[in-house]
């Protein structure tokens, strides 16, 4: 697995260990994981913290290099693929099937990722055994949300934080731009389809992933609003 790792990004100090989640992780049967929502629902915070509770060594898969991904190591260990695999990408697909196909026992295959493209996720299913979390799934308690808030600094009071929290709908990372806002600015962390933070957020995370849409075009009309 050597030509196809690298380092995965530490966790921040102030980032809220979704517990409940890596308990579920570390007492599924299942030899395989997957991981899927869309962006800002915390796939990778919640890899990171599941790493630093789980005795295995992880060992992270580069998207662009998953089709140099060889065989298991003797030890048992985690091996994650977190993000979208390049367009076209040859013999991702076949690696992916082999690697699950030959999970060592105590071994676990991890696959995180925002959609299916390019991905043999309905075979894995069809195939094996597999935990599978989802949006609803990752979507924060009113607890976790509240503990976020608390240990970015926000500084609103318990109705404050309870209303905004059931404004949020547990969206992690707009409960994280909610914080971010209430402490740089000193105003009320109330976030709407018009904030900036979370207008840019969408721009840099999800529209910036969309291919260029013909003038006039639906797709075109969307993104300028």
């Amino acid at each position: 697995l050597s030509a196809a790792r690298f380092r995965p990004p530490r966790l921040r100090s102030d980032v809220v260990v979704r517990t409940q989640l890596v308990s579920r992780i570390l007492a599924s049967p299942q030899s395989l994981v997957s991981i899927r929502a869309p962006a800002g629902y915390g796939k990778t915070t919640l890899l990171r913290s599941w790493a630093e509770h789980d005795p295995r060594p992880f060992h992270w898969l580069d998207p662009e290099r998953v089709a140099y991904a060889a065989v298991w190591p003797e030890e048992p260990c985690v091996v994650v693929l977190d993000g979208a695999v390049p367009q076209g990408a040859a013999g991702v697909r076949e690696r992916l099937s082999a690697l699950a196909d030959a999970v060592p026992v105590g071994s676990l295959l991890a696959i995180a990722t925002r959609g299916a493209a390019g991905l043999p996720l309905v075979r894995l299913r069809l195939d094996h055994e597999v935990l599978e979390l989802g949006a609803r799934d990752l979507a924060m308690t009113p607890g976790e949300a509240r503990a976020a808030l608390l240990a970015a600094g926000a500084p609103l009071d318990a109705p404050d934080s309870d209303a905004l929290v059931a404004r949020l709908d547990g969206w992690p990372v707009a409960v994280g731009l909610a914080a971010l806002a209430a402490t740089e600015r000193g105003e009320d962390a109330r976030l709407d389809a018009g904030d900036r933070l979370l207008r840019d957020y969408l721009a840099e995370e999800v529209l910036g992933d969309l291919q260029p849409a013909a003038p006039g075009s639906r797709e075109s009309m969307v993104r300028d609003a």
